[in-house]
């Protein structure tokens, strides 16, 4: 019963630690306002989550798997074009994922320039497509589709920054055309890579 009433507990201060940082952003929200919104004492929070980055760190998991859903697609093409194709798929995948948590999104971009917590929390999820990335850049290289005298750790890196600052425009933009970002950045790496 306790160890249900401490679930409990901590799911509420989750729950309400959505709201208010939604709501407030990232620099303004407080933990008195989570506190006050879940309706808990205030040591009790304390007990779950030393400060708001820590809350905020555990709030954004579900936004990053989301996103990281699209880095664990398979990626075996058995031609050039099945390999373009696969990879403007992606492309708009992950800025689609974007757009569909665009509000969380925003306050995590906020709190990247705020919190050392939550930007190293956002390196994580950099190593996570580069890694995967670079994994798909190998592949292609030995079925020979693929410039092999480019670095693929480099090509990964690159092409990542490019769909991060892809994946920021269209979130913090209402006005994104993700279809066409999609199809512009796929063109921009392919006819590197692939040429």
């Amino acid at each position: 019963m306790k160890q249900e009433r401490s679930i409990e507990t901590r799911n509420k201060l989750i729950r309400a630690g959505r709201v208010i940082f939604l709501k407030n952003g990232f620099a303004n929200a407080t933990m008195t306002q989570v506190i006050k919104e879940a309706g808990v004492g205030y040591g009790t929070a304390y007990v779950y989550f030393k400060n708001k980055d820590d809350l905020f760190h555990v709030i954004i998991e579900e936004t990053i798997l989301g996103l990281q859903q699209v880095g664990t697609m398979a990626f075996t093409p058995e031609t050039k074009e099945q390999a373009i194709a696969t990879i403007q798929q992606q492309a708009s995948l992950f800025i689609q994922e974007g757009v569909r948590q665009r509000e969380m999104l925003r306050v995590i971009y906020e709190a990247i320039g705020f919190s050392a917590i939550i930007a190293q929390k956002w390196q994580h999820v950099r190593e996570f497509f580069e890694s995967g990335i670079e994994k798909d850049v190998r592949y292609v290289q030995q079925q020979g589709f693929a410039n092999v005298t480019l670095d693929a750790k480099q090509v990964a890196h690159l092409w990542f920054t490019l769909n991060e600052q892809a994946l920021w425009d269209c979130v913090l933009r209402d006005d994104c055309d993700v279809e066409q970002t999609a199809t512009l950045i796929t063109h921009f790496y392919t006819a590197g890579l692939y040429a």
